[in-house]
Parts: C-alpha cells; sequence; structure tokens
C-alpha cells in the first residue's frame, strides 16, 4: 500500500468522450485524486489511445499534448510509407460518428498536412 508521501508524487492522468456524463464523471475522478494528495493531468476531450500514449510520454518524461500525439501518429505514418508512397495516398475519408474521434482526426489531418 503506497504511503501518504508516495501518493502526492503519482500523477493521475484522465481524458473525457462526448457523452453526456464524461465532464461529471471526469470532474469526480479529479475530486478523488485530489483527495488522496496526487497530481491529475485533465487532458479534456481524448480517445482511450491518446491517453494510454499521454500516460506512456510522461513516464519517460516526454511532451504528450494532443498536438504532440498528432505529430507522433503522422510521423510514423510517413516513416513508414516513405516520401513517394505517402504522397501517392488517395483521399481518405473517415467515419468517426462525431464522437471524440472525430475531434481528435481534425487535429490529425493538419499534422498529415
Amino acid at each position: 500500500v503506497p504511503s501518504v508521501a508516495d501518493l502526492k508524487q503519482a500523477k493521475v492522468v484522465v481524458g473525457m468522450d462526448t457523452r453526456s456524463h464524461s465532464e461529471e464523471l471526469t470532474g469526480l475522478v479529479k475530486k478523488g485524486v485530489a483527495v488522496c494528495g496526487a497530481q491529475c493531468e485533465d487532458m479534456g476531450l481524448s480517445t482511450t489511445p491518446q491517453v494510454h500514449w499521454a500516460v506512456m510520454q510522461m513516464n519517460n518524461g516526454l511532451a504528450y499534448s494532443h498536438s504532440d500525439y498528432h505529430t507522433h501518429l503522422a510521423t510514423a505514418l510517413k516513416d513508414l510509407l516513405g516520401p513517394e508512397r505517402y504522397a501517392a495516398l488517395p483521399p481518405l475519408s473517415i467515419d468517426c460518428a462525431n464522437g471524440v474521434g472525430a475531434k481528435s482526426l481534425s487535429g490529425l489531418k493538419g499534422a498529415l498536412g
């Protein structure tokens, strides 16, 4: 069981989706984290993979904003395909059902250029 001193060193990353109860639930989690004396990093509207990636980045002392995530994904795709194949990609249509993925996709689109 961690001590109170250990909890003050802890960081909890939270994100939420577009469901109507998400904001209230996130607020309750943040209050619980504060009661324990830990720190809470609120990523706001985020996909589950974004939150997982942010935790990994934070644990490694690296930047973890939404913009950093989009840049990371765009760079990985460009590296995977190479410049010629990337430039030749046809337009892509993605249906995210107007959820949090749709909101995140606009940032990725910007990072892809």
